[in-house]
């Protein structure tokens, strides 16, 4: 850019660099599905994730010419049509219109229509105590859903994976597996402190899987049910569903249904941040290192949709 040249761009948040000055350095992706840096003042509210509408000007920085976010405005505080403004979003988000609205009726949908009563109690009654926060929060502080509603969309990508595992391996309780996958990151909402994106105390000392037994037990003891082998069967599920000590898991999967939230939960998690990246990969080229994949760049070819 030019000094004093300005322009408007509708553009995702990706990610905001840590800084000493007054002002910071974030990545954004245009509809173009172009990544690049900009400065912008740590006193204008942003949220890695979001959409907005950046007003951005050259300006000088360390002795160069730089793009400075101006003004930013949020996507839906617009004055664009609501076709204008899913169309956007549609683009800047890798095709996916994100309904948090049909997704959480999906997701309770899927509580009330649990055969089991003890698995449903507590699964109801847990997800409506932190539902509203559930909707909003990260699903991590990076790598893969960290952005608002990110739990909510890996919560749901998770419960198509496994209605379709489901159908095809029927000796799959569905009852244990699709209340364990809401309920398995659904403590994040303690964990991460979704406006800063960062840890939170007892997201560091306890995490959300002690923090998601705690709540199991809480209810099962209020609801009466707390010697009961559907306890003893949603808490292995939660335990061991990052599958290994070493990534804080203390238990290994011992049940089919604990295993299937396990590989579903990973599959998610190592898949999307592909996704993203690929979205901003040009053809013929390859992506950043992806750090859940042990660092793998990802070839974007010509049939990649």
């Amino acid at each position: 850019m030019k000094i004093n040249e300005e322009k408007e761009i509708f553009a995702k948040l990706m990610k905001i660099n840590d800084s000493t000055y007054d002002s910071v350095s974030i990545e954004i992706k245009t509809l173009e599905l172009e990544s690049f840096i900009v400065r912008i003042s740590r006193d204008i509210p942003i949220e890695i994730g979001e959409s907005y509408l950046f007003k951005i000007v050259g300006e000088v920085f360390k002795e160069k010419v730089v793009p400075f976010v101006k003004a930013v405005t949020p996507l839906s505080e617009t004055n664009l049509s609501s076709s204008e403004k899913l169309d956007i979003f549609e683009k800047l988000n890798d095709g996916v219109r994100l309904n948090a609205t049909e997704f959480l009726k999906e997701i309770e949908d899927i509580l009330n229509n649990t055969e089991n009563e003890i698995i449903k109690n507590i699964g109801v009654s847990i997800f409506n105590e932190y539902k509203d926060d559930f909707v909003v929060s990260h699903a991590a502080t990076k790598y893969h859903h960290a952005y608002k509603h990110g739990l909510l969309f890996h919560t749901h990508t998770m419960l198509k994976l496994a209605k379709a595992v489901s159908e095809t391996y029927k000796h799959i309780n569905t009852d244990l597996v699709y209340v364990s996958i809401i309920l398995h990151d659904l403590m994040k909402v303690k964990e991460i402190n979704y406006q800063s994106n960062e840890y939170t105390v007892e997201g560091k000392l306890i995490g959300h899987i002690s923090l998601c037994v705690g709540e199991i037990d809480k209810w099962a003891l209020k609801l009466g049910y707390e010697n009961t082998e559907e306890v003893t069967l949603l808490k292995h599920i939660i335990i061991s569903s990052h599958g290994e000590a070493e990534f804080g898991s203390p238990k290994r999967p011992l049940i089919i249904e604990a295993l299937v939230v396990h590989l579903i939960d990973t599959m998610d998690a190592k898949i999307e941040p592909i996704v993203e990246s690929l979205s901003r990969a040009k053809e013929g080229t390859y992506t950043e290192q992806s750090y859940v994949n042990d660092r793998d760049r990802f070839y974007k070819h010509h049939l990649s949709k």
